[in-house]
């Protein structure tokens, strides 16, 4: 029996309120300098992940996964038609989860039209030319598939991408699902309606998918249906009511989701599946990590958040979820021309991150991505779900202290010999004991790992001139002494600036037309105290002329 014990990874405290301030703050001085003409600025908030660590490889208790990929161009130019593509699992192997990317295939940064949408991705059946997703009870399921849709608006140049994590491990797993039908709930005013599947009593959740549907939907590539352009935004790990789980959280036991659409109806369906197995694989922990965009976000703006599975555990699968915040209010129905166009196994690093390649083994990072289609203006939360296997218990050894009895034999033969001749220091060596208060686990409580996140607010200014910048970075924990270095792709900006409470504030600069991508990295004053990091990339674009 294979036993993981749980770890809670560290959070790290982002400082909000403060930041929100200050932002004002220097907004308005901004603004004293810009002509009022110039247009909102354009803040982009993304929490930081951490940087993907290669899971450990000394723990053979966890077998490996092996991503097998799937990738063709999208051929469906008609408008409001889908098609499938799936990526499968090596006879012998066993599928855990899976996942599915939509995007430019030439560049991932061009940003595609607005009309590309991530209609699902979920087990299936594997057939041809159009997939199919698994049943309620099936087991064992060894195909992974994606819905990739144009909706209003088709473009050529745009490619599909499936994901599959197969195991070669000996486990059985059955998925779950659940269909509800109906009316998506109001945008911004209510909750999500959720579709919640559970998996069976005595089985343990290890990943899981969603998919929507309409009645005239085919996904065939030329048959045009779905003119209210449905789409999942949420398929996550939960617990029975549909409440998604904090990060570090071993508890999950149910997968739920949620539909958007443009033109809601009440034949609309939205379908979640968890995928579970009945083995005695232990704990299966999550990691999960959120970003936010802002109200001056702008259509057509991608939003990605990355989790990271801890060190020495196995990435499984991931999900996401996106809603808003509309006065004060969290977690409601958002705007519906956001929609996903990604939830993927990563290498953590890029921007967007890069989805990893075939054969790739054992990745530690899943990102989810939403795009603002003919919309923006309103404050999105994206939150991402990593399901990491936990490692077998340090306590399993412990049982082989039966070696220490062994010494116990060997100092008894030596007293009976020589009884009379002080063999009181004999038992001496007995006392070679004495190494059992191991120093091993005495060293300290080690270095402090950081997390660096990082938000831009920009004012385009007129005449092509491009715009003016103001990088602001958090540091967390905010008793972290150091410096931190602001970059635009490969040049500095300005000198590295003091941390001071979790805070640094990069130097006001006027960047000229075209795209940029600026970056912080804390360098700690004490590198035996507290260790770098590097922060999310925030990318945009400078136009000649405004929109």
């Amino acid at each position: 029996m294979v036993v993981w014990s749980p770890r809670i990874a560290d959070r790290a405290s982002p400082g909000c309120r403060m930041i929100a301030l200050v932002i004002s703050g220097l907004l308005a001085s901004a603004t004293g300098v810009v002509t009022p003409a110039l247009g909102p600025a354009l803040a982009d908030a993304a929490t930081a992940a951490s940087t993907p660590v290669t899971t450990d490889a000394t723990n053979s208790a966890l077998p490996d996964v092996t991503v097998h990929v799937t990738s063709t161009p999208m051929t469906n130019m008609t408008l409001h038609t889908g098609v499938t593509r799936a990526a499968s699992c090596p006879t012998g192997t066993v599928m855990v989860g899976g996942g599915g990317y939509l995007r430019n295939a030439t560049n991932p940064a061009t940003p595609p039209t607005n009309g590309l949408v991530l209609g699902g991705t979920n087990p299936s059946t594997g057939a041809s030319p159009v997939d199919q997703p698994v049943t309620d009870g099936a087991t064992n399921p060894g195909n992974w598939m994606a819905i990739a849709n144009f909706t209003g608006q088709s473009e050529a140049g745009d490619q599909a991408t499936a994901f599959a994590l197969c195991t070669s491990s000996a486990m059985h797993t059955v998925v779950a699902t659940t269909t509800t039908t109906g009316a998506n709930a109001t945008q911004q005013v209510d909750p999500p309606t959720l579709t919640i599947a559970t998996c069976p009593a005595g089985s343990t959740l290890i990943s899981g998918g969603a998919f929507t549907n309409t009645p005239d939907q085919v996904n065939d590539g030329t048959t045009a249906g779905n003119n209210g352009n449905l789409k999942p935004l949420g398929s996550y790990p939960s617990d029975s009511s549909g409440v998604p789980v904090a990060d570090g959280s071993t508890s999950a036991t149910s997968w739920s989701a949620y539909g958007s659409a443009g033109i809601t109806s009440a034949a609309d369906t939205v379908t979640s599946l968890a995928l579970c197995t009945s083995d005695p694989i232990g704990s299966v922990q999550v990691a999960r990590q959120d970003a936010s965009s802002t109200p001056s976000s702008m259509a057509g703006e991608a939003l990605t958040a990355t989790s990271v599975c801890p060190t020495g555990t196995r990435l499984l699968g991931g999900g996401f979820r996106a809603d808003q915040t509309v006065n004060g209010t969290p977690g409601l129905q958002p705007q519906q021309g956001y929609h996903m166009r990604g939830s993927y196994p990563s290498t953590g690093s890029g921007n967007p991150p890069t989805e990893v390649t075939d054969g790739t083994t054992n990745p530690t990072a899943w990102t989810t991505l939403v795009q603002a289609g003919g919309v923006g203006g309103f404050s999105l939360q994206l939150h991402s779900f990593a399901l990491c296997a936990q490692p077998p218990a340090a306590s399993t050894p412990t049982p082989t202290p039966t070696a220490n009895p062994t010494p116990t034999p060997i100092p008894s033969p030596i007293p009976t010999p020589i009884p009379s001749p002080t063999p009181m220091p004999t038992p001496t060596p007995t006392a070679v004991a004495t190494p059992t208060p191991s120093p091993l686990p005495s060293p300290g409580p080690g270095i402090t790992a950081t997390t660096t996140a990082l938000i831009v607010i920009r004012i385009h200014l007129p005449l092509g001139l491009g715009g003016l910048v103001l990088p602001i970075a958090t540091v967390a924990p905010i008793t972290a002494a150091g410096t931190v270095q602001f970059t635009n792709g490969p040049a500095t900006l300005g000198q590295p600036v003091p941390a001071i409470a979790g805070l640094a504030f990069g130097p006001i600069s006027i960047l000229g037309t075209g795209q940029h991508t600026l970056s912080a990295t804390f360098i700690p004053s004490d590198p035996t105290q507290f260790q770098p990091s590097t922060s999310n990339t925030v990318t945009f674009r400078f136009s000649s002329a405004r929109r």
